[in-house]
């Protein structure tokens, strides 16, 4: 027979967690982390399954195949996660829900108006 917790919130321990000066920022931390690692690892499946080696993306970003690595590893920013997709032949979507409200917060700008205009300012450095 196993025997289990009969409430696993009486517990000290899980106690002491939430009573902890440092929880909040502990517990944003930790969230933080795991989107990281999750990000990480669909960005490598996506890429491997894709068949898109890390010398490709490089070449498609204009970039050392270095700096792709650094940028797979922790991909720290949505201008990165975007970079990453369009080398991929992808496009990047985020949304947020608020109440059955629906909002892009790339504020309805596509894929292609932001390459074209990231292009256009490369242009004129």
């Amino acid at each position: 027979m196993i025997r289990t917790n009969r409430n696993a919130l009486d517990n000290p321990a899980i106690d002491a967690m939430y009573e902890h000066p440092d929880y909040e920022q502990i517990s944003a931390e930790t969230a933080e982390e795991v989107m990281q690692q999750g990000l990480v690892y669909w960005l490598s499946d996506l890429r491997r399954r894709r068949k898109f080696t890390q010398k490709k993306i490089a070449e498609e970003l204009h970039i050392s195949q270095p700096a792709v690595c650094q940028m797979l590893k922790k991909p720290t920013s949505v201008g990165t996660l975007w970079r990453l997709a369009t080398a991929m032949g992808g496009s990047l979507d985020i949304t947020i829900t608020v109440d059955g409200e629906t909002r892009s917060l790339l504020f309805g700008y596509s894929t292609v108006n932001l390459h074209e205009k990231r292009m256009q300012e490369l242009s004129q450095e």
